[in-house]
């Protein structure tokens, strides 16, 4: 019998997450269940439609080793969905969620709160905390399975079917999802579906078609002048130098506002697959160093996981050593993220 990773995810968490969280969020426990059973087919859809695209797979191993929490704090919760606890776990789960998601993530709660009748914000802290611990149930199946990158994709692409008809539509179109034949496509190049072959009579049709179509563009380029070699990338020039992202103390959660803060900058990045970006992570010089050089790092890896969330390839990103504060003197100077191509 086939492995089904949703009834792993669910069972996984179990009644006494969703009671415990419900508290946390001030929602009903029966309300709190109903956004679980949407969210969590979506999220495991999300990390399937990644691992589709040609070498997502090896990305989605990556999320899950990063963000996946040790299985056995489930037995923590208390302690898990309190104070800077709940704090860190709800950041991994945005890290998670921008990654799969990217800046859809606003529409999703919105959906979220139509169909389970809870409010945005608490589908936000829900789904946030259980994204790195659903990510750590599989990590779990992940090591004691001994899966690679090519295994993991596998296992995820053998849900296909059961996930599309599990993620309701609505979500599905939050996060700018067509049809569910479209989900899984690798980039367009490959959805896995029959094909059915063109008839003997009209084999020749696409070729002529084609062949007009290369009439018509020869007779439509003398008229395009130099507008036919102008570059399809973003111009430098409409991209910020740096882009400087700030955290509330303590705290690695990334502000919701930052996809649109990054958008420019990683429209360039995609463009010109050439170009790095480098996130830069500063602390304070006060304090204890190691604390503040692991904050800080956590802060970047967070950014670095929004900026793939928006389609910039993890290989065009370059993570700075954790840097003391420069900047005005501030002291939010110390709890910034600065960001920068070139």
């Amino acid at each position: 019998m086939a492995m089904d990773l949703l009834d792993l995810v669910s069972k996984g968490l179990g009644s006494d997450f969703t009671s415990r969280i419900a508290g946390v969020i001030g929602e009903s426990a029966q309300n709190t269940q109903g956004a679980l059973d949407s969210g969590l087919p979506l999220l495991l859809a999300g990390l399937t439609r990644k691992a589709a695209s040609p070498d997502g797979a090896a990305d989605v191993l990556g999320l899950i080793n990063r963000h996946g929490t040790d299985p056995a704090q489930l037995a923590n919760l208390p302690g898990l969905l309190s104070g800077a606890n709940l704090g860190n776990l709800t950041s991994a789960g945005s890290g998670i969620l921008a990654a799969l998601f990217g800046n859809n993530t606003g529409g999703l709660w919105n959906a979220l709160s139509g169909l389970a009748g809870i409010r945005p914000q608490s589908g936000a802290t829900l789904m946030g905390a259980a994204a790195p611990l659903a990510m750590g149930l599989l990590r779990g199946l992940i090591n004691r399975e001994g899966m690679g990158a090519s295994g993991l994709a596998s296992l995820l692409l053998g849900q296909r079917e059961s996930l599309a008809r599990k993620v309701p539509e609505s979500l599905a179109r939050s996060v700018g999802w067509g049809a569910p034949s479209t989900w899984f496509a690798a980039d367009g190049r490959h959805t896995g579906t029959y094909e059915r072959p063109p008839k003997s009579g009209t084999r020749w049709l696409p070729w002529i078609i084609g062949l007009l179509l290369a009439l018509l563009l020869l007779m439509l380029l003398p008229r395009c002048g130099r507008d036919v070699n102008a570059p399809a990338s973003v111009s430098a020039a409409s991209v910020p130098e740096k882009v400087e992202l700030y955290f509330d103390t303590g705290s690695t959660a990334v502000d919701p506002g930052a996809s649109l803060q990054l958008g420019e900058l990683a429209e360039y990045a995609k463009a010109n697959p050439s170009s790095r970006v480098t996130v830069s992570g500063y602390h304070s010089p006060s304090g204890d160093a190691a604390t503040n050089e692991e904050v800080s790092k956590n802060r970047a890896l967070a950014v670095r996981d929004v900026l793939m969330g928006l389609g910039v390839a993890e290989s065009s990103i370059v993570l700075d050593k954790p840097l003391v504060t420069t900047g005005g003197g501030e002291e939010r100077e110390s709890r910034r993220v600065e960001v920068s191509v070139r």
